[in-house]
């Protein structure tokens, strides 16, 4: 069964999102800057810098598997930034849908009353054809 889309946008609470489209955009526009920056500089923990030498195996192991977390860790920052640049550019084609919708609320509101105008002239104008005919 196919939805009717004229009900659709009726359901939409166009009122609240007029009134959070500002905020979606600023945590979106927060979002990009955050996501964007680059991650600060590990450290090195105590407790690798107090440990006793060990094992050269060990060591190339120890590498091995750091070199795969930085390598997962890059991935996943990419994959942040390019998340982010999706919900920024979502959050400001909503900013202007937004902008679209109060374009057409106004026009609507205007030609609502035009329409009353024409309304109220036609109907003075038949009550006085009306008037001269009897």
């Amino acid at each position: 069964m196919a939805i009717d889309w004229r009900t659709v946008l009726l359901l939409v609470p166009w009122n609240d999102v007029l009134k959070n489209a500002p905020k979606v955009a600023d945590s979106a526009m927060k979002l990009w800057a955050s996501a964007t920056k680059r991650t600060p500089k590990q450290e090195r923990s105590a407790a690798v810098a107090a440990a006793e030498p060990m094992e050269p195996q060990s060591i190339a192991n120890l590498q091995s598997r750091l070199a795969a977390v930085e390598e997962t860790a890059m991935e996943l920052q990419g994959q942040m930034v390019a998340s982010a640049r999706v919900i920024k550019e979502l959050a400001d084609q909503n900013e202007r849908l937004v902008g679209q919708a109060e374009v057409l609320r106004q026009k609507i509101v205007w030609l609502t009353r035009a329409g009353v105008v024409l309304f109220v002239l036609s109907a003075a104008g038949l009550f006085l054809a009306l008037l001269d005919y009897w």
